[in-house]
C-alpha cells in the first residue's frame, strides 16, 4: 500500500492553495480590463453615436413606450442596429428621426406628416 506522509499532503494542498489563488487574480485582472475596456468602448460609440442625431433610422422592432425596441441606421461604419426609445408606439418599418441618445440606446420620434411629405417628394425627383 502506498501511504502518503502528512507533509505530501501538506505539499499538494499548498499547491492547490497557489493555483486558486492564481486563478482568482486572474479573474480579477480579466474584470478590470473589461470595465476599462466598456469605458473606452462607451466613449468611441457615444462619439459616432452622436453624429447620428437629426438623421433617419428605420424601426426594426417595435418600440413602446417605457419598453426599448430597435431601429436600423446608416452610419460611417455601415449599415448599424441600436437599441432605441421613444414616447409612443412606433411599430415596424416605420421611418423615425433620431434625437438623441439616452444612456446606451437612442431617443427617436415618429417623422410628422410634413416631414413625411417632404420625403416622399424627394424620392419621387430622384425618380425622374
Amino acid at each position: 500500500m502506498n501511504s502518503q506522509s502528512l507533509s505530501d499532503i501538506t505539499t499538494y494542498l499548498l499547491f492547490l492553495a497557489i493555483g486558486i489563488s492564481a486563478l482568482a487574480i486572474l479573474l480579477l485582472l480579466v474584470f478590470i480590463g473589461i470595465q476599462i475596456l466598456q469605458k473606452i468602448a462607451r466613449r468611441h460609440a457615444a462619439r459616432s453615436d452622436l453624429d447620428q442625431i437629426g438623421h433617419e433610422a428605420m424601426v426594426i422592432k417595435t418600440i413602446r413606450p417605457n419598453k426599448q425596441g430597435q431601429i436600423r441606421y446608416t452610419s460611417r461604419d455601415g449599415i448599424r442596429q441600436a437599441d432605441a426609445e421613444a414616447d409612443q408606439i412606433i411599430r415596424n418599418g416605420n421611418v423615425v428621426m433620431i434625437q438623441g441618445v439616452v444612456k446606451d440606446r437612442f431617443k427617436v420620434r415618429r417623422l410628422t406628416e410634413k416631414e413625411q411629405q417632404m420625403k416622399a417628394g424627394q424620392g419621387e425627383g430622384s425618380a425622374k
